[in-house]
């Protein structure tokens, strides 16, 4: 156990923990400031007050100067020798000068000096009874060392940029710990009025360890309830890109990329104060520009005066607001990397109850930026996103470099596309078209490292295979992907000369690499090895999102020939070979482009195109279709069906149920235009009408009219937005429920309620049984995925039972809310998705956070109304009689506890919570 501290050590700890949280100017200051510097600059500000016509009252700060005095008396001969004892009244001066230009600080800093004033003991009475004892010395250095704390955590509020805008946010964050420092004052107090300062000094020492403990155990259970909610109110699910940044970095070549930091144009962006705040990185297609990117941010999230946010752009934006996504994804970013300011975004947006909408989330951030000191915004890959979504990013982001409060930089990385450029063209520019030495010494780096089986099988020949490798470089022309492309050629060689041959033979760029691809393709394969290709080429060119590998093997099952996935025609995962190296495992089992351009070019004219999109639409809209009608199984069977469905699951037969489940309308919109002359044959329609016959509660397009929604859409105006399909009424009649429902699930009343509450209220109120068939398709891979081998059908083995885990486990576990990304791709268990779908969650909080209802919060706004008018009432709604503040101190309410009018809480006997009933209050 560690031996008391002694009051000249407790001293030397409080202030050395102000000294070391000042500027050095603000300590040197604090030296040489006396009493009467405070009392002088106190008459200032009232005579500025009164000159102004805004006179505050600043009689308030009386008392604690008083008292201040009255306690340096008593202190000063431990402070002899030592800077300490100006410290105690100096920061007072500083922040009433601050403050005194803004009214409503001015008054809650004199309200906290009036109650730290009324906390203190009576120093006058006390210095000569106990001056030579020495655990009343001990008792005098705490005082000293809780007075120091109010200052330090005041301290950092005014200095900050942009204090004024955080203030009242940041001290209501603060409460808590205020009154702990109060409570300590009133605690010495306590014993130096009962004259016990001797009897129990290892007591007091037991007690400020205790309500240390307890007040940062509150502080963390506060500051994670003002996190959660503000993500919460964002809808950020931030995972998706850091994990693609881990990938990307992963990826990199050691040793490659470091030039850019050698770069003029990229020191001055990162360094000059004067520079350009914005820098555009361009580059053809497969440079490694989202390489590089990734390298520059992992570097600077190492910078601690630097906060970074990006976003990893990605063709997968169907359906979404990709700019407000983005918007809400770098406020989160900030947000997280700046903790102290989570107050303030959680007071004025989150607890707020407004939509996150474009505009509010702009405002943050502008707020966050103007306050943090240096930020750095990567915007990558942004040529990936459609023309109106390149405008509409550069639109919103660009202003944020123009923030005058604090410093903010931003990098973009696109391809030179004609919008972008329009865009930057008068901004710096890295082209690494025109950056030979840095880029070709990489690529020479990355060759070196890939082929290093090559080289060690034609060892002795180092200058020969230099040479080779030399050529490949130059006919790299600057593209890391051209080289990952036509590795497997050189790769095949086991002779100099067919070394040579194969490298002299290469395609010249990126183009023709594709094309030399697409030849062994469309060539090379059988009709059937054809048909499949073409059918896994569909699929990632034209889903709405990332697909998993085992997705993609059972979508391309289903055509018009084959309407069942079995035994029979489930496919091996090593399908999906057949159109490497066009196509590359992703993490978590995703499959996905080997690069953006690879799906750009077999949907462009000059690969034929390889691909109709509209036929893609069709051919992926049939297969989702044909699949959700083999699901009927999951419908209420007889007990002799469930042994059946388990076993199909747990082989792998529904595999595609989330993707079916969430997109079939949406790809079924995509080809409508031509829908007729795709479904010649008609079994398009034929499995609509199956569809509609297995789901359908009720006729199509009548329950979806008694659906209410909070704005002006009606289901009949959602009818007539679907006049694609006006040769196709059942089909028109079907969408509309399906979107009119929806619609009604994701607004306002039913998205944040609790998620078991809300999935009830959906399975009752679908007019279809796609609620029920997914409910119940979640829980039979919950029963799978957590039962004992003895507990399923003997049809299911152990090796099959593994491999089910192996493959569906990772992800099974859909969120419960539509307009989530994680609907469609979820969780590996029941509890991550729990755990995920809290975030969905609004709780309204008082905004007291030392309320015992800000933990609890509100379900409603009424409630929450009615609970601010009874225990937080407005100045307007309260009753204001004529006399000024009165300070009451809880009384005793017997069995050994203390009752307060706030929010009606009580509190033990030992953890006296200091009180301020303001009564009225006067200038």
């Amino acid at each position: 156990m560690a031996a008391p501290q002694s009051p000249q050590s407790i001293l030397k700890d409080a202030f050395q923990r102000l000294r070391d949280s000042v500027t050095p100017s603000d300590a040197l200051r604090f030296d040489t400031t006396e009493l009467k510097d405070v009392w002088d600059a106190a008459e200032e500000i009232q005579k500025s007050q009164r000159e102004r016509q805004s006179l505050r009252a600043l009689g308030r700060i009386k008392p604690l100067l008083d008292n201040l005095e009255r306690y340096s008396r008593v202190i000063e001969v431990l402070c002899n020798g030592t800077p300490y004892l100006p410290w105690i009244w100096a920061p007072i001066k500083l922040m009433v000068q601050l403050a005194s230009n803004h009214i409503k600080i001015f008054e809650m800093l004199l309200d906290a000096y009036s109650q730290i004033a009324w906390a203190m003991p009576h120093f006058d009475r006390l210095r000569g009874a106990f001056s030579d004892d020495e655990n009343f010395k001990v008792i005098m250095a705490m005082i000293y060392s809780d007075i120091l704390e109010f200052h330090q955590r005041a301290y950092k509020f005014f200095r900050r940029k942009a204090w004024y805008k955080l203030f009242e946010s940041s001290w209501k964050s603060f409460e808590g710990r205020f009154g702990g420092i109060l409570a300590n004052l009133s605690k010495h107090k306590d014993m130096l009025m009962k004259e016990a300062i001797a009897i129990d000094i290892v007591e007091a020492r037991r007690w400020r360890a205790r309500a240390a403990e307890e007040l940062d155990k509150k502080e963390k259970e506060r500051d994670q309830i003002y996190i959660s909610d503000t993500l919460a109110w964002l809808n950020v699910h931030q995972e998706d890109q850091d994990d693609e940044l881990h990938r990307l970095l992963n990826r990199r070549q050691s040793g490659t990329c470091h030039w850019v930091f050698r770069h003029p144009k990229f020191i001055s962006w990162k360094d000059d104060t004067r520079a350009d705040r914005v820098l555009w990185m361009n580059g053809i297609p497969g440079a490694g520009k989202t390489i590089l990117c990734s390298y520059i941010i992992e570097k600077l999230q190492h910078e601690s005066q630097t906060t970074t946010a990006y976003v990893i752009c990605n063709s997968y934006t169907q359906g979404k607001n990709i700019v407000s996504e983005n918007l809400r994804s770098l406020a989160a970013q900030l947000l997280r990397a700046n903790r102290d300011l989570v107050p303030h975004a959680f007071d004025n947006y989150a607890n707020k109850s407004l939509p996150p909408s474009i505009t509010h989330v702009k405002k943050l951030i502008l707020d966050l930026l103007n306050i943090i000191q240096e930020t750095r915004i990567f915007i990558d890959g942004l040529d990936e996103y459609s023309i109106s979504q390149q405008r509409s990013m550069l639109t919103e982001i660009l202003p944020f470099a123009k923030v005058s409060g604090g410093e903010c930089k931003i990098i973009i990385s696109s391809r030179n596309v004609p919008d972008i450029s329009n865009k930057l063209k008068n901004r710096p520019l890295i082209s690494l078209r025109d950056e030979y030495s840095g880029v070709e010494g990489d690529i020479q780096n990355y060759l070196n490292e890939k082929l290093q089986e090559l080289r060690e099988r034609f060892e002795g020949k180092d200058r020969e295979t230099k040479d080779i490798l030399d050529l490949v470089t130059l006919k790299a022309d600057g593209m890391f992907l051209w080289v990952r492309l036509i590795l497997k050629e050189l790769e095949s060689c086991y002779s100099m000369a067919e070394l040579r041959k194969t490298a002299e033979e290469l395609p010249k760029g990126i183009e023709e690499a594709y094309g030399r691809v697409l030849r062994r393709v469309t060539e090379e394969m059988n009709p059937k090895d054809y048909a499949k290709a073409i059918r896994i080429l569909e699929w990632l060119a034209c889903s709405c999102r990332l697909m998993k590998m085992c997705e993609v093997q059972d979508g391309i099952v289903f055509d018009a020939d084959n309407l069942v996935l079995d035994d029979e025609t489930k496919l091996s995962p090593d399908v999906l070979d057949i159109c490497k190296p066009l196509i590359e495992e992703g993490p978590n089992k995703t499959i996905d482009f080997v690069h953006y351009s690879a799906k750009e070019y077999i949907l462009d004219r000059v690969s034929g195109p390889l691909l109709q999109e509209a036929r893609a639409h069709y051919n992926i809209a049939f297969s989702c279709i044909t699949y959700l009608n083999t699901a009927v199984c999951f419908l209420p069977p007889d007990s002799s069906a469930e042994d059946a469905v388990l076993t199909r699951v747990a082989k792998g037969f529904h595999g595609l149920h989330n993707y079916a489940n969430e997109y079939w309308f949406q790809h079924l919109l995509q080809c409508a235009q031509d829908l007729v002359d795709l479904d010649a044959s008609g079994v398009m329609d034929a499995a609509l009408r199956t569809l509609r016959d297995g789901y359908w509660k009720g006729r199509p397009g009548h329950t979806a009219e008694s659906l209410k929604l909070d704005d002006t859409t009606t289901a009949n105006e959602i009818y007539e937005q679907l006049t694609i399909f006006r040769d196709l009424d059942h089909v028109r009649q079907m969408g509309t429920d399906m979107q009119t429902f929806r619609a009604h699930l994701v607004q306002e009343r039913h998205a944040h309620e609790m998620a078991a509450k809300h999935h009830a209220y959906e399975l009752k109120h679908d007019p279809t049984h796609f609620s029920q068939i997914s409910h119940r398709y979640q829980e039979v891979v919950l029963s799978l995925l957590t039962c004992q081998l003895d507990d399923v059908p003997s049809s299911v083995d152990q090796k099959t039972l593994v491999e089910f885990r192996k493959v569906y486990g990772e992800s099974e576990f859909t969120c419960r809310f539509h307009d989530c990304p994680f609907h469609s791709d979820g969780f590996h268990t029941i509890q991550a998705r729990n755990d995920h779908e809290l975030s969905h969650v609004k709780t309204l909080r008082c905004a007291d956070p030392t309320c015992e209802f800000f933990a609890r919060g509100f379900s409603s706004k009424t409630g929450l109304l009615k609970h601010n008018r009874k225990y937080h009432p407005s100045p307007d709604e309260a009753q204001l009689p004529d006399f000024v503040p009165i300070h009451v101190r809880p009384q005793s309410q017997g069995n050994g506890v203390r009752q307060s009018r706030k929010c009606g809480r009580k509190e033990a006997d030992g953890a006296f919570v200091s009180m301020t009933v303001i009564v009225a209050r006067y200038s």
